[in-house]
């Protein structure tokens, strides 16, 4: 191995050795932060010692193979110098032999996040993940258990949906798509197995180059119906979001405006796709003529992408904004944000957005009357796209058509990737009813104006042809393509002299461009006129039907059916936002916002919002709105300016709350209506609040009794057994009471029997949390159940999960956690528990929706956790998670104040249970229970006095100094003192033998070592007998 090889250089030799394939120079010095001319340096010495080869055509380096020994030292020399959840600390785990499944999963946060931070390097390291996934899935595909089919599932869906977002690695992501379905299918995952084809289709119509097929949608659409089969309420939350994708993509644009109102929120890799959907509903509200809610979708989305940080997000909603202000008519603005765009994207690393900036920048061109400066632009920039292998991006507005056609006909050489026909023929057999319409038209044209040559098809009539357009066009509604596509029948029908059939269509036309059409009109000024802003011309205050008699009779109308069309929800949070919603929709604002006085009255905060996000709200930018919202709420007035507006909402036997709403980019009609019709509007809204207030308090009601039954069954105090605090932890106790009162994690230690559940079940009661005490045994836990029992699962996540199950996680929440003997978990399962306990998020498996659980955590162990981490068998960043306030439970040995105590109270009880006589200690036996030395701490003492009690045997002959050094002769005397049946015999001694492990069965201190039996024998032995270990503990 060549020495002194610095860090660039085992990045490069790592990441040619993982992508298994050439990359470019161009490629390795993105990769490595370096110009291209370094990297034939940089790879010199381990060209020399043949860990790569350099190939002349294209100029690219490949790794014949690493030696294992040089492959693991540069994994190290990565490992040490990068820290965790970077790129370079990904590509080293990529390049490791032992990479395990679960290591993806935080590989692919680090490529998502760097993604969207446009940094280097993120598109090669998303292909070697790929390529990670796709050798796993090929060879797990038949033995993957139900968790890892999960994992696997989930992690395809992050990758397809990172795909689309880049529109990199479509192939790789179609063959790991494939291997996901099919996995998922053997696994018995009926969750994910449609969203992962349902993703699949989508890169199929939104990334592939022009298909040679028909695009068929029935797939998506067979998937989208088992998806709504398969998902319980969590994810029909989100279905609204594959919904409005799947009208979006097939020109159903009003129907993907709906959506918007019903979308959950989303998460984890849904995040990317409500991006999709957010997009898909601008896109919609923009052909649509909705510029209020178009503009505030997009300058939301790009001003939160920008506080955090995400250029590649920011990036791409600026070239989406940018073809809204081209459509608007906003040509200068739009040219200014072109410019940045082409000044800062790059072909290899922004495909999508480059792709889209240039047909931005020809298409300003073109709508300016400069047909040869749009032609110039399309062509030099597209052929240097191609010379660098920049993957092409389909476009998606219609208006670029309508360009290329313009080139035709002016007699252009063809552009590669736009060769006219090949496009029109494609967009003829596009899912998309607009763009087929729209090339049905210029199909028409085509055939009418004399370019038949371009056409071996049959059709010859455009008269049919435009029908079949304005009747594609009808449903999508896009007002510039219908209104285009009836102006050229119109025409046509006028030059065949069929004037009768032409002049409803010039009816419609006239009515859509709001003045009276004529067949010289160019189609340029027809697409002007017909996408004015339409918001503006309905609410514009120089309209006759604006003021009382329009707000009465249409806009508080309209309220009314959009809140009759939107369903009440179950939580209060989801009613608040359909409020919002309707708010924003029929208000036609950017955006809209709900605010409430804080808790402790000194501030405000919002309680939902539409196009505008926390980020957003504390960026310096808001500083000054939330300032006056801030002094609106507390003086409970209404105020205006000439872009925004406060409604003050009465909410009944409460601080009033606030409706705000703005508009920056329009005329804004709500700043112009009367101080009446501002009231009505605000009693409307404020009736809706005080609804979905007094649900959430009937729902809180019935919470909070569902949670006193459950406490009255896990925390009564009358359970038949004495209490095991005495006297001589009092002083423990006080500050049990004092850590009790916060919500600090807890980590109690001490002797095996000590007492630590009961000292965790007295924090939970000192905390005064409303939700249950909920105690777990993970010890006792099957390792491949771990992640059911605390995560739980949902309903066909694997074979046999018939139904969903609450984890322990969940069932805690708004209560405490106590997790019990924790330093015997293996190190799988602690990965897994320390990234809840990090956030106290999680999903079940096979779920889709993150899961909030705001639970207290308490931990116990009798081991030395520090000595654990020592050894290697604890990880030592839970330890700290757990240890946040650690306390010692004293043995019983050093409280012998408060063992005749105990002894008596268990006496008591025990002779209660059993139905025997009371229990007398004499001095003897007094004196005996003080001298015993009580290894076994308090639960000896009460297992001793329930055999007393049960047996009516002398304390002396149970508690000698004899016992405590005997080894099997004592317990075989107790065992079978009235010569019991075997089966009788084997139920004692199983008690017996979890006595002394203290209920665990599994590990090598367990029962399962002690009586050399499968851990599964000895769970169905416990469940013939009815023996549960953590009766024992």
């Amino acid at each position: 191995m060549p020495r002194s090889l610095n860090l660039p250089q085992a990045i490069l030799a790592i990441a040619l050795h993982a992508a298994g394939r050439p990359l470019l120079t161009q490629e390795l010095a993105v990769l490595a932060g370096k110009p291209q001319e370094a990297i034939a340096s940089l790879l010199e010495p381990l060209l020399g010692a043949g860990f790569v080869a350099h190939t002349e055509a294209p100029d690219a380096w490949v790794c014949p193979g690493l030696p294992d020994a040089v492959r693991d030292e540069f994994v190290r020399l990565l490992v040490r110098n990068a820290p965790p959840g970077s790129l370079t600390h990904a590509l080293a785990r990529l390049g490791a032999p032992d990479m395990a499944l679960d290591d993806c999963t935080a590989i692919a946060e680090a490529i998502g996040d760097d993604l969207g931070k446009q940094r280097p390097g993120s598109i090669i390291c998303m292909e070697c993940a790929l390529r990670f996934l796709i050798a796993w899935g090929e060879r797990h595909l038949y033995t993957a258990g139900g968790s890892e089919s999960c994992l696997y599932g989930r992690l395809a869906l992050t990758f397809q949906s990172m795909c689309i977002l880049a529109n990199r690695h479509i192939p790789l992501a179609f063959r790991l798509s494939s291997i996901a379905y099919e996995l998922a299918g053997y696994g018995g995952n009926e969750r994910f197995r449609p969203l992962i084809g349902i993703l699949k289709s989508y890169m199929r119509l939104l990334c592939l180059e022009l298909p040679e097929e028909p695009w068929n949608i029935s797939e998506i659409e067979t998937e989208f119906l088992r998806l709504k089969d398969a998902c319980e309420q969590e994810m029909k939350n989100h279905i609204a979001c594959f919904a409005g994708l799947l009208y979006a993509i097939s020109g159903n644009y009003p129907d993907s405006l709906r959506s918007h109102v019903h979308q959950g929120e989303p998460g984890d890799w849904l995040n990317r796709i409500a991006l999709f959907h957010a997009m898909s509903i601008s896109q919609s509200a923009m052909y649509l003529g909705r510029y209020t809610l178009a503009i505030g979708t997009v300058e939301s989305a790009r001003h939160s992408a920008e506080l955090a940080g995400e250029k590649t997000f920011s990036l791409l909603w600026l070239t989406h904004f940018c073809f809204l202000l081209l459509r608007k008519g906003d040509w200068d603005e739009a040219l200014n944000h072109l410019d940045f765009l082409f000044s800062c994207t790059h072909p290899v690393e922004n495909p999508k957005i480059f792709s889209s900036t240039v047909r931005g920048l020809a298409l300003y061109h073109y709508l300016n009357g400069r047909l040869d400066a749009a032609y110039r632009i399309l062509r030099r920039e597209t052929e240097n796209a191609i010379a660098v292998g920049s993957p092409h991006s389909p476009f998606v507005d219609p208006y670029i058509l309508d360009m290329l056609y313009g080139f035709t006909r002016a007699g252009y050489p063809e552009i590669p990737r736009y060769a006219f026909r090949d496009t029109l023929e494609a967009l003829l057999r596009s899912p998309n009813r607009q763009l087929r319409g729209a090339a049905l038209r210029v199909k028409a044209l085509c055939l009418r104006d004399g370019r038949a040559d371009l056409w071996d098809a049959e059709e010859t009539d455009p008269v049919s042809l435009l029908r079949q357009s304005v009747g594609c066009l009808a449903s999508s509604q896009d007002v510039r393509e219908l209104a285009l596509s009836r102006h050229e029948l119109a025409n046509t029908l006028e030059r065949l002299g069929r004037h009768d059939e032409a002049r409803p269509f010039r009816m419609l036309v006239s009515e859509s461009i709001g003045r009276a059409s004529h067949a010289d009109m160019d189609p340029l000024e027809i697409s002007i006129l017909a996408t004015r802003d339409r918001d503006s011309d309905v609410f514009s205050p120089g309209v006759p039907n604006i003021g009382t008699l329009f707000l009465k009779e249409e806009l508080m109308d309209r309220c009314h059916d959009a809140f009759n069309d939107v369903p009440i929800r179950q939580t209060l949070e989801d009613n608040l936002q359909r409020i919002v919603n309707v708010a924003q929709l029929e208000l036609k604002a950017e955006r809209a916002a709900l605010f409430r006085p804080s808790a402790g009255g000194n501030s405000v905060e919002c309680a939902a919002s539409v196009n505008l996000t926390r980020t957003e709200m504390q960026s310096p930018a808001m500083r000054d709105r939330i300032a006056w919202i801030a002094d609106c709420l507390s003086n409970g007035k209404g105020d205006r300016d000439r872009q925004a507006i406060c409604l003050s909402l009465n909410v009944g036997g409460r601080q009033p709350w606030l409706l705000y709403l703005d508009t920056r980019f329009g005329p804004g009609f709500l700043t112009q209506l009367k101080k009446s019709e501002l009231g009505e509007l605000a009693r409307l809204f404020a009736a809706e609040v005080r609804t979905a207030l007094r649900l959430d308090d009937m729902l809180q009601q019935e919470i909070h009794w569902q949670n006193a039954k459950f406490n009255a069954v896990t925390l009564q105090k009358n359970t038949g057994e004495a209490p095991i605090i005495g006297e001589g932890l009092k002083p423990f106790v006080s500050q049990v009471r004092q850590v009790g009162m916060t919500d600090a994690a807890v980590l109690l230690y001490g002797e095996t029997g000590a007492g630590k559940d009961v000292i965790a079940r007295q924090i939970h009661l000192f905390s005064q949390r409303k939700g249950p005490f909920v105690a777990v045994h993970p010890a006792s836990t099957p390792e491949q159940l771990f992640e059911s029992e605390f995560f739980g699962h949902e309903k066909g996540s694997f074979t046999g999960a018939t139904s969903q199950k609450i984890g322990y996680f969940e069932m805690a929440n708004g209560g405490t956690l106590f997790i019990d003997e924790v330093g015997e978990m293996p190190l799988s399962m602690q990965v897994k528990l320390l990234r809840v306990l990090q956030n106290q998020r999680f999903m079940r498996v096979g779920g889709t929706a993150e899961i909030i659980s705001r639970f207290r955590l308490v931990a116990a162990t009798n081991r030395d956790l520090r000595d654990e981490v020592a050894k290697g068998r604890f990880r030592e960043d839970l330890f700290y998670r757990l240890s946040v306030v650690p306390l010692r439970v004293p043995p019983l040995r050093e409280r012998r104040e408060d063992i005749i105590g105990l002894a008596e109270a268990f006496a008591e009880s025990y002779c209660q249970r059993y139905g025997r006589p009371s229990l007398r200690l004499t001095d003897a036996e007094r004196a005996c229970l003080l001298n015993y030395s009580w290894p076994g701490n308090v639960r000896e003492l009460k297992n001793i006095i329930e055999r007393a009690v049960i047996l009516n045997a002398p304390l002396l002959e149970l508690v000698s100094p004899s016992r405590s050094a005997a080894s099997g002769s004592g317990a075989g005397a107790f065992i079978i003192p009235d010569f019991p049946t075997i089966p009788e015999l084997e139920e004692r001694y199983l008690r017996y033998v979890l006595e002394r492990t203290g209920g665990k069965v599994c590990g090598p201190d367990g029962a399962e070592s002690l009586l050399h039996l499968k851990r599964s024998t000895i769970y169905l032995k416990l469940k013939k007998y009815g023996i549960i270990p953590s009766d024992f503990i």
